[in-house]
């Protein structure tokens, strides 16, 4: 099935099945798509996002930045907590860039006085509250600049990594879910829930009928988002959907149940769930990756006062792995301990039979040198590790 032809099709008001535990079938409009029976409106909104290729400060004088009222935009080697992120410096040396953080409301004035036509504005659907809406997605689609999503599903808003550009850890994990999506049929429908920057859509090659969305867009994404909604809250028909993949979105999840629970509702009989998720061995890679040293150096450089005032605590909230990812449903309390406890392999399996799946498969992906940018040739030499993954990746079917 056409991806668009499935969402006409399939989108249904979350609103009226979390409280009146009816599917009602959204209607598309020019504005968005609007339930008839509560009289909600998911609206377009214009979602902003740099194109790699365009961009070149060098040549402008950071229009960008000097007009953004949230100062959300900076050079893209310190990301937007202010964190080196190492694999870019000696890119944008030559080549330098902007980033857009995560405090950015997509006003999308900086497309107004980008002279390179290097920051582009996407026509996406908002399954989220309009409160919510209309703080973060400000933006309507109502100007020349934004771009329809049904002529920009395949716009290349960054160029594809190659293997080479990639820490081991991702690469293996991409290759792994790349493997068993080329035993799916052409036809069946996959949704990433939780896509973060599009990466995974970028591994699976010839794959039409992949759509992505996540509750937040990264304005540095490979590829645009096809919708904007909570993963704890589908905006789809129940037993709509071929295959999910959720690829380490699990643990950041506020409710974890609710999220398998809800995918599980909207796949289909027998429908597949390719979910990955860190084992507790992803500290010790994350401990032995010199570039994490340098971002906790970098924390602490900026309030001494909260690391000094309790060590411990800070040690154990800064090096959690749910601090990579903190969005609006973030565990902020979430610590490093706790994380090696919750991150067994029984405990993952008890979650996925608690929601309703059956376990098909198993796969152990990565070492403990995965993370490390500095040890790449001895992670890829090690490989796949069956005593000490940093990832697991389960094929769950529904039963």
């Amino acid at each position: 099935m056409n991806p668009q032809k499935f969402l006409d099709l399939n989108l249904i008001c979350s609103a009226c099945l979390r409280e009146q535990k009816r599917e009602v079938v959204l209607e598309k409009t020019e504005s968005g798509y609007h339930c008839s029976s509560c009289n909600r409106l998911y609206p377009y909104r214009s979602v902003v996002y740099v194109l790699e290729n365009r961009c070149n400060p060098k040549h402008c004088n950071y229009e960008c930045r000097k007009i953004c009222a949230k100062n959300a935009i900076s050079k893209s080697f310190i990301d937007g907590k202010g964190y080196f992120m190492l694999g870019s410096i000696l890119k944008n040396i030559n080549h330098p860039k902007i980033f857009i953080g995560e405090n950015c409301n997509n006003c999308a004035k900086c497309i107004d006085v980008c002279p390179l036509g290097a920051i582009a504005g996407i026509k996406t659907p908002i399954f989220l509250d309009l409160e919510t809406a209309n703080i973060k997605y400000s933006r309507t689609v109502d100007r020349e600049k934004t771009h329809d999503n049904k002529n920009s599903e395949n716009l290349q808003l960054r160029t594809p990594l190659k293997e080479g550009q990639i820490r081991p850890a991702p690469l293996f994990l991409y290759r792994a879910v790349a493997k068993e999506l080329k035993n799916l049929k052409e036809d069946e429908i996959i949704i990433d829930n939780g896509c973060g920057p599009n990466i995974t859509k970028t591994f699976i090659f010839g794959k039409k009928n992949f759509l992505s969305f996540d509750i937040y867009a990264y304005h540095d994404a490979f590829l645009p988002l096809d919708g904007i909604t909570n993963g704890e809250n589908l905006p789809f028909k129940s037993e709509s959907v071929d295959v999910f993949l959720s690829i380490t979105v699990l643990e950041h999840v506020t409710n974890p149940v609710k999220y398998l629970q809800e995918m599980q509702r909207a796949l289909k009989a027998n429908g597949k769930l390719i979910l990955a998720v860190p084992s507790p061995w992803w500290h010790l890679s994350k401990l032995l990756a010199l570039h994490h040293h340098l971002n906790y150096l970098m924390h602490i450089v900026k309030n001494p006062l909260r690391f000094f005032k309790n060590p411990v605590r800070d040690f154990n909230l800064f090096w959690a792995h749910e601090k990579d990812c903190n969005h609006e449903n973030a565990k902020y309390e979430m610590t490093f301990s706790r994380e090696i406890e919750e991150f067994q392999d029984s405990k993952w399996k008890n979650l996925f039979y608690g929601a309703g799946f059956k376990i098909e498969k198993m796969i152990n992906i990565g070492n403990i040198f995965s993370n490390n940018i500095f040890a790449g040739w001895i992670a890829k030499g090690i490989g796949n590790s069956k005593k000490l993954p940093i990832f697991y990746i389960y094929i769950l079917e529904k039963k």
